[in-house]
């Protein structure tokens, strides 16, 4: 409250003058008025005034002195009081802005220096304060967005991702559920050992990691894990240290599941294998067909002089005994060429319903005298007809070819089982081996218990000429026929082997639909000597030779031509005489086929024989067996030749 509203209402004292009074009086009334007026003063009241007018100048003075002393009392309170409001004031700014009302502001109004600078220090303040919170609200927000930020990060990582201190978890991204079984909430606080199979590994990652990371800050590498649910998964697991140094081990490490992708690169890896292997076979095949005809060629006079000779010399036991070493050699040669073709599936087969146990049981004394009295043999053949459309010499090639593989894998003896039964092939099974088409099959097993074989064997065995047995022991054809004659049944071959364990080949053939019809031998026809006239077109001069000596000494007539041309040229001269034409299916000029299409419509009733040292490839196309025509394979035996020409004279 102001001095000046005080003083409406206050009133100083006045005393009464009256005209005549005695001076003792007057003295006494002036000291009673500054007693009353200091006897205010004292009780509280600054604001009392008196008259300073008195008779006596000591009165005069003291009452003068009396007024500036209650004045300046009044104004000391005064400013007492407009301190205290201040003061009042700035607590209750600074009351409202301890409880969140930062824009509550002192006035900068006051008499008071001292007042004024404290309601600018604090407004001041207030300000900083102010202008603090908002930056750190600032930063707050863009610490929740970083926040937000990085959870969408890590989120948005197909992998794995977690924090560790001291190996144990502190924080875990959403995908560790996908890749562990395990919500991230389930992993917080516990030890990654809950993501490995063994404390082995366990403790092999810790070492392996931890040592680098103090150097290089960041590693990888492969390891197996395990899901919650026991399955096994092989992971990339790559960690980086949290921070500059690896005090506590604080490191974030993210697991890639990349046990899919291992199996995708494995698959692919093993049909490259696969198709590799394909194109060297097929290679092989065609260099097998290329050389085929012209050592066919050779082999036919070789053989056939042989023949010849042996027949001149019957006397002579020396002779006869160097002839024979001939025609072994021929006879050796020639089966070598056609395990070449038939590894490259390019030998011709007479495929027909055949019980695939019936093949076995006729091969049984021969299996025993191949694989020795040191070999035990057991047989387990299902009692199912296991009828598959086959050539059964080509299957019963396959079966020697196998007992002998298991003979030399047990040179101190030991035991072969063979056994069959039928079993079906679903897509499970091709999606697990890689081969194969759903369906029926018989399934043929050679079981051995011998040395067994390694990886890098097992992937080369079915190479032609690869062998693992001593120089001029093997020839290395024999498993690699037995893939090409499975292969050209459309069937299909594995092995099954570990060194020191034993060898198991697993052999399916598709079952037929037919039954096994019985078929009688054809009965043999006898050599025999004749007088018709045979037309020889063969472009090979030794082959042409031989042939017209066999069939002159059988008492025949020949007429020869080099070509197609010449071929048809010489039958339009003798078209009347010829009886038979004995034909070389490949011919420079015109084949032995087209030229037959030319003379046929000449003389439609003739009849002919082809004769080829080709493939079976080459005989197909040509259309000779399709259209039931007569045909050789080269080299070419003179009974042999002798029985065709009078069986298809005399048909």
């Amino acid at each position: 409250m102001s001095r000046q509203k005080k003083t409406e209402h206050e009133k100083p004292l006045r005393t009464v003058k009256r005209k005549s009074e005695p001076a003792g009086l007057k003295q006494d009334k002036d000291l009673s008025e500054i007693y009353e007026a200091l006897k205010r003063i004292a009780s509280g009241d600054p604001f009392v005034r008196i008259s300073e007018t008195s008779e006596t100048k000591s009165f005069s003075e003291l009452k003068r002195l009396i007024n500036e002393t209650a004045r300046g009392i009044g104004e000391i309170i005064d400013q007492s009081h407009e301190f205290a409001m201040g003061l009042a004031e700035h607590f209750d700014v600074l009351q409202r802005v301890s409880k969140g009302e930062l824009d509550a502001r002192a006035s900068a109004v006051s008499g008071n220096e001292l007042l004024e600078a404290l309601k600018k220090v604090t407004n001041d303040t207030i300000a900083s304060i102010d202008r603090e919170i908002t930056d750190r609200k600032k930063a707050e927000e863009a610490i929740a967005r970083l926040e937000t930020l990085e959870s969408s990060i890590l989120s948005a990582i197909p992998h794995a991702v977690i924090g560790l201190r001291q190996r144990r978890i502190i924080f875990a991204n959403e995908a560790v559920e996908s890749v562990f079984g395990w919500r991230p909430e389930e992993l917080l606080g516990r030890g990654t050992r809950v993501l490995y199979r063994t404390d082995r590994e366990y403790d092999e990652i810790g070492r392996y990691f931890y040592p680098v990371l103090e150097q290089k800050k960041i590693h990888s590498g492969e390891f197996f894990c395990r899901r919650r649910d026991g399955t096994d998964i092989l992971c990339t697991v790559s960690a980086s240290v949290i921070g500059k140094h690896l005090t506590d081990r604080e490191v974030v490490v993210m697991y890639e599941d990349i046990t899919e992708r291992r199996q995708i690169e494995k698959e692919k890896h093993r049909l490259e294998e696969q198709l590799f292997h394909a194109l060297k076979m097929e290679a092989v095949g065609q260099l097998a067909g290329g050389i085929a005809h012209d050592f066919n060629n050779m082999l036919t006079a070789i053989i056939g002089y042989g023949n010849l000779l042996s027949a001149e010399v019957n006397n002579d036991l020396r002779l006869r005994s160097y002839v024979r070493q001939i025609l072994s050699a021929g006879e050796r040669a020639a089966h070598l060429t056609n395990d070449l073709l038939t590894f490259s599936r390019k030998q011709i087969i007479n495929p027909s319903p055949v019980n695939l146990n019936d093949v076995v049981k006729e091969v049984d004394k021969l299996l025993s005298r191949v694989i020795g009295e040191d070999v035990e043999l057991s047989k387990i053949l299902t009692n199912e007809d296991l009828v598959i459309m086959a050539d059964s010499t080509q299957i019963g090639h396959v079966l020697m070819n196998l007992a002998t593989n298991a003979r030399d894998a047990m040179p101190d003896g030991g035991s072969l089982i063979i056994s069959t039964k039928h079993v079906k092939l679903d897509h499970d099974f091709i999606k697990t081996h890689g081969y194969g088409k759903a369906g029926s099959y018989a399934l043929l097993s050679f079981e051995d218990t011998g040395q067994g074989m390694d990886e890098k064997i097992k992937e080369r065995i079915f190479e032609p000429f690869f062998t693992t047995k001593g120089v001029g022991k093997g020839t290395g054809l024999g498993l690699a026929m037995v893939y090409g004659i499975v292969k050209q049944h459309e069937g299909y071959v594995n092995v099954y082997s570990e060194p020191g364990t034993g060898t198991t080949f697993k052999i399916y053939f598709p079952l037929a639909k037919s039954i096994v019809e019985e078929v009688e031998p054809p009965a043999r026809i006898p050599s025999s000597t004749g007088w018709e006239t045979v037309m020889i077109a063969e472009d090979d001069v030794q082959v042409r030779t031989f042939i017209k000596e066999v069939l002159l000494k059988a008492g025949y007539s020949v007429i020869e031509a080099v070509d197609g041309e010449d071929a048809l040229t010489v039958f339009r001269e003798n078209k009347d005489a010829i009886h038979l034409l004995l034909l070389d299916v490949i011919m420079p000029k015109k084949s032995g086929k087209d030229f037959y299409d030319e003379i046929k419509k000449i003389r439609p009733d003739m009849k002919a024989i082809f004769v080829s040292g080709y493939s079976a490839h080459i005989i197909y196309k040509q259309g000779i067996l399709e259209e039931g025509l007569d045909f050789m394979s080269k080299p070419i035996q003179p009974e042999e030749l002798l029985q065709k020409v009078r069986g298809l004279l005399d048909a």
